[in-house]
């Protein structure tokens, strides 16, 4: 048996900025960050009296697997999801609460080195998942452990090569094996040694890619604390984090996504937050904002774990976030009188708003607006039209929210006056295949075919004047027919965002689209949707081709009057408005619910500690 209700975060007290995480579990185990020092904490082995001994941990530097070449081919690949996304001007939700849940599975020769000792192991994964949410936990991120795999007979993957080759073995077993078994958003292997002098590799910007989330770590001694380190820097990587530059700082000398990891870090930059911030824009970590089930593997039922569990109304997470809202009982994490919600778009003074109030406005002509129901404090999920609906007077496609129009494209880039270039630029450019002209990078930049020409990089024309880039983006003048063809360069090296691409959805051609830089027939994007029959002609089919209705009329298929909306939007109010308050425009992760903390004295100071529930 092993113990799982003795994980604990808190911070020195009177320190600002300190953190600590410990297990109390056998002992003292855990690390205390205050000033610009790590101190760590172990019981003394063998001893009668309960010793511990404190030391400060040293800057061990290891190598991560994550090479910039890596990075830059991600930032090519994922840019035009990134700058969709400002299209839509989805909000990021800062003050939104994110839960990663984490399944870790231990290969077998870590398991021999363990000494075969299931609960040794159990223990050690469990503490390293207990340090990466204190780790995380600044950045509004929870990780739970959801589940654990122990290969105690024989590694269901060959563990030899270099690193990541061993990480797309396991990428493809857990898309074979453990996602048809258990439901999670990214999993770890834990290995005990590795080729190589690699520490952890992952793939950056995956965590709700499905199979391609995940990470390895090399584990080859007892050093929790330094693992938990590594595994911090590579979850970071899942949820769009790159390496560090100098400019980048955390208030530390070292910080977790450092290019050479430094496991004494214990905090993320300003960089590394941004980045994060950046992928929740374009909605890679929506995986990210479910409510995680609580009946898991591994259960730590208690009142101030940030999850609401049976017996509970509400439960805040911590301390700090237990101060901000009134609507629970920090004790009993039941709603104090009255309250029937603490945070979310559609909770106001502890109330569900209206049925009908608006919480998400339609960002585009491909978005749809979203309502609160009147009985649930979050607005509903986000939908919009579906893709391969006409949009902009029928001259475009509607895809992932957002209508694509190469001259507005350039007028964005070149200002007023620029239009599109005729297709003859496009294909003198693109199947250039370089910097300037391109049909996206792999291992070098890639030349357009012919018929992709469109789908490459974007040609303007009717430019009055030089435009002002506020980075360094480079303007390429290509002669073509007598003409002038514009286009942009881009260096991801100063901004991940490449406005000088074709985006997903561009007409290119009779029945034709872009897709992944290829014009490909209008049939990719699986347009089933007649309105007229489907909808009564009283509507437009949804992201998840359902009825949304015009006013006056009602789901499911617009025929009966009604309030409008869909069935997953909610409903519209008879009068619809938008309030244009603070409190409705954002996100707002606020419970309450604080247990007894437990105090420590750690290298002379008070250390605040409480439960978290790092594992369901």
């Amino acid at each position: 048996m092993f113990q799982n209700n003795c994980y604990y975060h808190g911070y020195v007290d009177g320190v600002q900025d300190s953190l600590a995480a410990m297990s109390t579990c056998s002992g003292l185990r855990g690390f205390v960050r205050t000033g610009n020092f790590t101190y760590g904490i172990d019981p003394v082995k063998s001893s009668a009296t309960f010793q511990h001994f404190i030391y400060r941990m040293d800057e061990v530097r290891a190598k991560c697997g994550v090479t910039n070449a890596d990075q830059k081919s991600y930032s090519y690949e994922y840019s035009h999801h990134f700058d969709q996304a400002l299209q839509r001007k989805m909000p990021v939700e800062l003050s939104s609460t994110y839960c990663i849940e984490l399944f870790v599975v231990v290969e077998n020769e870590r398991y021999i080195f363990s000494k075969k000792k299931e609960s040794n192991i159990i223990a050690q994964v469990i503490n390293i998942v207990n340090l990466i949410d204190s780790m995380f936990k600044p950045l509004s991120v929870s990780v739970r452990l959801v589940g654990m795999e122990i290969w105690t007979t024989y590694n269901f993957i060959d563990i030899n090569g270099d690193p990541s080759t061993v990480l797309d073995r396991f990428l493809e077993w857990k898309e074979a094996t453990l996602e048809q078994r258990v439901q999670f958003d990214t999993a770890v292997l834990i290995a005990q040694g590795i080729s190589g002098d690699v520490r952890g590799v992952s793939r950056i910007g995956t965590i709700c890619s499905g199979h391609n989330s995940g990470a390895l770590g090399v584990f080859p001694d007892d050093n929790v604390k330094q693992i938990a380190s590594i595994l911090a820097h590579e979850l970071g990587h899942t949820v769009g984090m790159y390496h560090d530059k100098n400019s980048c700082s955390c208030g530390e000398e070292a910080c977790i996504m450092a290019a050479v990891m430094k496991l004494n870090a214990v905090k993320f930059s300003d960089c590394s937050a941004n980045h994060f911030k950046r992928l929740s824009l374009f909605g890679g970590t929506k995986c990210l904002k479910n409510v995680p089930v609580a009946d898991s593997v591994f259960t730590a039922k208690t009142c101030g774990n940030g999850l609401v569990e049976d017996g509970e109304e509400c439960d805040c997470g911590n301390i700090k976030q237990c101060k901000r809202n009134g609507c629970c009982h920090p004790v009993t994490c039941q709603w104090r009188k009255g309250a029937v919600c603490a945070f979310g778009e559609c909770c106001r003074s502890c109330q569900f708003v209206a049925v009908g109030t608006p919480c998400r406005k339609a960002a585009t002509e491909c978005d749809l607006p979203e309502y609160c129901n009147g009985t649930s404090m979050y607005c509903q999920p986000d939908v919009y039209k579906q893709d391969g609906t006409y949009c902009n007077k029928n001259t475009s496609l509607c895809k992932d929210g957002v209508c694509y129009d190469y001259n507005e494209h350039c007028t964005a880039l070149f200002g007023q006056g620029a239009k599109v270039a005729p297709q003859g630029c496009f294909t003198l450019v693109n199947t250039k295949g370089d910097r300037f002209g391109n049909c996206g990078f792999i291992d070098g930049y890639r030349k357009c075919d012919v018929k992709d020409a469109m789908c490459g990089r974007i040609q303007c024309v009717d430019i009055n004047g030089m435009p002002m880039f506020k980075n360094q983006t480079s303007i390429v003048q290509t002669s073509f027919d007598k003409i002038m063809c514009w286009g942009v360069d881009h260096d991801f090296a100063v901004d991940k965002i490449d406005n000088g691409v074709v985006k997903d959805g561009a007409r290119c051609g009779d029945k034709k689209v872009c897709i992944k830089r290829q014009c490909v027939n209008m049939s990719v994007l699986n347009f089933d949707c007649n309105e007229e029959l489907k909808c009564s002609g009283r509507g437009v089919c949804n992201s998840k081709k359902h009825c949304h209705c015009n006013r006056g009329w009602s789901p499911p298929d617009c025929h009966n009057t009604g309030y409008g909306g869909s069935i997953d939007s909610g409903p519209k109010s008879v009068l619809t408005y938008w309030i244009e308050d603070d409190h409705m425009r954002r996100t707002i992760w606020i419970t309450a619910g604080v247990g007894v903390p437990l105090i420590m004295a750690v290298v002379g100071t008070v250390v605040l500690m409480r439960f978290t529930g790092i594992f369901l």
